[in-house]
């Protein structure tokens, strides 16, 4: 493949104070097909002028706050590149990121590939230097210890396998192919379509994924997107038992009995900690709700049994 087009989709919410740097950080990729499209999803700062600032080099949308999954699914359907980036706007590519991928689509059949990343705090500084190392150790097993350039090739089987056991990777950090698409982000996802989404891709596509050890993007954590984790963390359990669901639903027939297996023992685990979560708050009715719910999803196995006991545990007076 050679030079091909690229489209770079950015959802952004309020996040004037880093788009720059996100946007000017797929500028400095160097790569001579590019188009860059920002959705902005409602912001209310001053992320418009931001982006007007680079000139006509960006396409700027902008919708009502509709969630990032369709502002995702907008900028998809508005661009026309060959490879496809989902950057988060308070996230950004090193300089050599698109030229370390891009060399892993000269193979037919690789269709998504992705690399390691760091840890960076509001001002760019890094405190996780190596994330695929320290917070991964499951991924450990699927490289190629005969790899002399750091990137690993998975066939369909193998990457099934990893993403069924592990999601590995967030939308920043990857590239696909568009030829392979077929189910766009889900809409009625508020939070986490991303898992759903390249579930959805990997398992209609039946495709190989490359990934890379080199860190080649930065993660940036801050205190925006740490206050919307802690209020909405009932909202991502819901939304990621809702992702589940609709796999078993949409793929059912090309899933095996292990994957499916896999899946239920997920979703009743995500009960469980949403569970545990309301209990912890004192909200015990709710809480008594979720165990139930992770009992029965469990069917007998070991998560079902935690959640019968926490059921057990909590004050029966608060809960009439």
């Amino acid at each position: 493949m050679s030079s091909p087009r690229i489209s770079v989709i950015i959802p952004t919410f309020n996040h004037a104070r880093f788009i720059g740097q996100c946007i000017e950080g797929v500028l400095n990729q160097g790569h001579d097909s590019l188009e860059i499209l920002v959705v902005d999803d409602g912001s209310t700062d001053s992320t418009k002028k931001v982006v007007a600032g680079f000139g006509d080099r960006i396409r700027y949308s902008y919708q009502k706050n509709q969630g990032q999954a369709t502002a995702r699914a907008f900028g998809i359907e508005q661009t026309t590149g060959e490879l496809v980036g989902l950057l988060d706007s308070d996230d950004y590519w090193s300089d050599q990121f698109l030229s370390a991928l891009l060399p892993m689509f000269q193979h037919p059949e690789v269709a998504i590939a992705f690399s390691n990343h760091d840890r960076v705090n509001a001002v760019g500084e890094a405190f996780e230097p190596n994330v695929f190392k320290n917070e991964r150790p499951w991924l450990s097993p699927y490289i190629d210890p005969n790899s002399k350039n750091g990137w690993t090739i998975l066939d369909q089987t193998q990457a099934r396998r990893l993403y069924f056991s592990h999601f590995p990777h967030t939308p920043s950090g990857a590239l696909f192919r568009r030829s392979h698409l077929k189910h766009l982000p889900d809409k009625r996802l508020r939070r986490g379509d991303d898992f759903l989404f390249f579930m959805d891709y990997v398992i209609a596509s039946k495709c190989q994924v490359a990934f890379c050890t080199d860190v080649l993007w930065h993660l940036r954590t801050h205190d925006t997107n740490i206050r919307q984790m802690n209020r909405s963390y009932g909202l991502l359990l819901e939304n990621d038992i809702f992702a589940k669901e609709e796999l078993l639903r949409k793929h059912h027939p090309e899933l095996s009995r292990a994957e499916r297996s896999l899946l239920k023992s997920k979703i009743a685990t995500d009960y469980f900690d949403w569970a545990h979560g309301l209990s912890v708050q004192g909200a015990f009715r709710q809480a008594a709700v979720k165990y139930g719910q992770a009992a029965l999803k469990g069917k007998g196995n070991t998560t079902s049994l935690r959640s019968i006991l926490g059921l057990l545990k909590l004050p029966l007076k608060r809960l009439r």
